[in-house]
């Protein structure tokens, strides 16, 4: 008999997606990080800290507090924009975000960094975006500015997801339901052979209208439907390992959408701009529509999973713990190119360039 395998769940599912990727990101990783990969944890940190009953500020600044500083290694910090290897994207940035004292804040990050005193921010910012766009070579610095100014963005984005979050999906959970609540649970499902698939879930909280839900904690840019949700293979993992546990085999999604909408309101009574109107049209105020407002939205998807919806998945996941011990290796090309991204060793796969030839991969070390 084999000697029994531990699996995590993203590395299951590393495997599912290409044998070929799970063998090599054993050996190499990609030292570039997408910065929604932070982002997201901070944004969840924050998420937390209202379930466990704090109030929306100390939220806030928890979540700002992870957005800020990343941890090195043992009491080593660096600020999060300063890490030239964390990818940021143009499709987090909207000018239309920021106040004056953001503003302030970017021009003197220009001229700290790039020495532009006549320029303003924003014509830096595009100088340099155009660069990026075009493929063409940007410095360290140019590069450090841009981080910065998306990372602004995104600190925004952030503050205003969790004012969404408190006010729309926090009045639906009873905070007073203890018994099965968590954050951050680890799961296990072991097989006959000893094979053991762990993973972790984000929350387990006692919704007012649905009983005991497993709850997924997303950051999106585009709205989710239930279709998501039908094919998610891990909250059906989820549910199979605890549902019998907890009662319920409700499992969804609580999406937080980065896309923030600017209400303008009365800088007289704060009534909500209607149509196109220059001035307010509540009954006896005379102010004007002037001060933009950031306004978050989100969604939250339940659904009730069925057994027969859950009696495939141990078996399914078993089946590559086998697949791993007998070493099955093979490339699955429709995953060379998935959301949209050039996989990381798609030059070593297709181009045969040795792994430590490409630049931006670097050798795992090794655990001891």
């Amino acid at each position: 008999m084999s000697k029994p395998i531990y699996v995590s769940y993203s590395a299951a599912a590393r495997f599912k997606s290409c044998p070929q990727k799970y063998y090599l990101s054993k050996r190499f990783q990609d030292r570039r990080i997408s910065s929604a990969l932070p982002f997201g944890k901070a944004v969840e940190m924050g998420v937390s800290a209202l379930l466990e009953g704090k109030d929306l500020q100390f939220a806030q600044d928890v979540f700002q507090q992870h957005w800020t500083q990343e941890h090195l290694k043992g009491n080593d910090y660096r600020q999060i924009f300063d890490n030239l290897d964390l990818q940021f994207y143009a499709s987090d940035f909207d000018k239309n975000l920021f106040t004056h004292e953001d503003e302030a804040q970017l021009d003197g990050w220009a001229e700290e960094l790039l020495e532009e005193r006549s320029r303003s921010w924003l014509e830096v910012f595009d100088d340099i975006n155009t660069q990026i766009k075009d493929d063409r070579e940007v410095s360290d610095a140019q590069l450090a500015f841009y981080n910065r100014v998306i990372w602004s963005c995104c600190r925004i984005r952030g503050i205003v997801m969790l004012d969404a979050f408190n006010r729309e999906i926090l009045p639906q959970i009873d905070l007073t339901r203890k018994e099965h609540f968590s954050a951050q649970r680890e799961i296990s499902m072991t097989n006959e052979e000893g094979d053991r698939i762990v993973g972790y879930i984000d929350y387990v909280v006692f919704m007012k209208d649905h009983g005991w839900v497993i709850l997924d904690l997303k950051t999106a840019g585009m709205s989710y439907n239930m279709h998501k949700i039908d094919t998610s293979e891990q909250l059906r993992t989820y549910v199979a390992a605890i549902g019998d546990e907890i009662g319920s085999r409700k499992a969804g999604y609580a999406v937080l959408l980065k896309k923030v909408k600017l209400d303008k309101v009365c800088n007289k009574c704060g009534a909500e701009k209607q149509g196109m109107a220059k001035k307010c049209k509540s009954e006896g105020c005379d102010g004007e529509y002037s001060k933009a407002t950031p306004r978050g939205e989100t969604q939250l998807l339940i659904k009730d999973f069925k057994d027969e919806e859950l009696d495939d998945i141990l078996e399914d996941y078993m089946n590559v713990a086998v697949a791993m011990k007998n070493e099955v290796n093979f490339k699955n090309t429709e995953s060379c190119f998935a959301f949209g991204r050039k996989c990381e060793y798609y030059d070593h796969c297709w181009k045969r360039k040795q792994l430590e030839e490409i630049g931006h991969l670097e050798p795992k070390e090794k655990k001891e």
